[in-house]
C-alpha cells in the first residue's frame, strides 16, 4: 500500500514538472504539436488501462467455462465410482481398472416383491390357528451394462485424467 501512495505521488509530481517545463521553455508555435503528441499518449495509455482490467475479465470468463467443464467430468468420474462401489462394495483406486470396469461390468436388475406365507411351525406351536409370516422375494431380471445405463454420452476413455 505503501509503494502505491509514494508511485501515485511520484507520478503527480513528475506531471507537474512536464508541465512546468513546456510551459516555461517550450516555444509557443512548438506546443500545438506537443499537444497532439500528448494526446496521442493519453489516447494510448488510456487503453492500456482499459485492457489490463478487461483481460481480467475476460480470464475469470475463461476459468469459468474451464471450470464448469472440469465439474462435468468430476461428477461423471463420481458416478462412476458410486456405480463401482454399488456393484463391488469398494471404491476403484486405478483409472485403468476403473475404465476396464465401465467396459465390461453389468448392472443386476431386481424385482423385489413383499409376500405372506402361512407359518406351518408357528400354526402348529398356537394348536391348529392358522399363523403367516412376511417373506421378501428377489427376482432377478436380467442384467445391464454400466456404460450403457450410466453414460449414455460419455466416454471414460476421452477423460485425460490420471489419479
Amino acid at each position: 500500500m505503501l509503494k502505491l501512495i509514494i508511485a501515485t505521488i511520484v507520478v503527480i509530481a513528475l506531471t507537474i514538472g512536464i508541465v512546468w517545463v513546456i510551459d516555461k521553455y517550450l516555444p509557443t508555435k512548438a506546443k500545438p504539436a506537443v499537444k497532439v503528441i500528448l494526446w496521442i499518449l493519453i489516447a494510448y495509455f488510456g487503453y492500456a488501462t482499459f485492457m489490463s482490467v478487461y483481460g481480467e475479465i475476460k480470464f475469470n470468463q475463461l476459468k469459468e467455462k474451464r471450470y464448469l467443464v472440469v465439474i462435468e467430468s468430476l461428477k461423471d468420474i463420481r458416478d462412476c465410482e458410486l456405480a463401482h462401489r454399488s456393484v463391488t462394495g469398494r471404491f476403484e483406486g486405478n483409472w485403468d481398472n476403473l475404465v476396464k470396469f465401465l467396459d465390461t461390468a453389468q448392472f443386476t436388475i431386481t424385482q423385489r416383491r413383499d409376500s405372506t406365507i402361512l407359518d406351518k411351525e408357528q400354526t402348529r406351536r398356537m394348536g391348529g390357528i392358522e399363523m403367516f409370516k412376511d417373506i421378501v422375494i428377489v427376482d432377478t431380471l436380467g442384467f445391464v451394462p454400466v456404460k450403457d445405463s450410466l453414460f449414455g454420452r460419455f466416454q471414460a476413455r476421452s477423460l485425460d485424467i490420471k489419479p
